[in-house]
């Protein structure tokens, strides 16, 4: 019996790991809307994002992925009434959480973030290609790699257009 509780426990802390990095299933997204300005003097890159989300339940906050972004300015708008957010990381989780004053309504709503991000060079996100003395922004969007172009719910269960 001793082995096979050893065998057991690793999988059950691991299994708790990742559950403690994956989003609430409380907001859902439906239609991402990015832009990408990309500063090879600086191998950076300027983002500009509105997500449309529907919010299950009334709250004050939303989770995202996120990874080597500055972030300038988040808005969130529900049924017409749009609130500067606050950001808070979680760098350990890979997330962010988004705050406003006023609870989010139940149904659609809309986040807007306008933010800079690093064109890397560990084939993650955006990230920084260099041929013939030129540089070029591709992207590789692997497991878990979206977060480090643009602030998102970066799992596959809530995929959106």
């Amino acid at each position: 019996m001793r082995l096979k509780l050893h065998a057991i426990v690793p999988a059950l802390v691991f299994a708790a790991t990742l559950q403690a990095q994956r989003l609430p299933r409380t907001v859902t997204p439906q239609h991402y809307d990015l832009s990408f300005a990309p500063n090879f003097a600086g191998d950076t890159f300027d983002g500009e994002e509105t997500i449309e989300v529907t919010n299950e339940l009334p709250s004050t906050s939303i989770k995202l992925h996120a990874m080597e972004i500055t972030f300038k300015e988040v808005t969130i708008d529900s049924r017409g009434a749009k609130q500067i957010a606050t950001v808070t990381p979680n760098v350990a989780d890979e997330m962010v959480t988004l705050t406003v004053p006023k609870p989010i309504d139940v149904g659609p709503a809309s986040i807007h973030i306008i933010y800079t991000g690093i064109l890397n060079k560990n084939l993650k996100g955006l990230y920084l290609g260099q041929m013939n003395g030129r540089k070029y922004a591709t992207t590789q969007f692997e497991a878990s790699a979206a977060r480090f172009a643009f602030p998102s719910f970066d799992e596959s269960e809530v995929m959106a257009t």
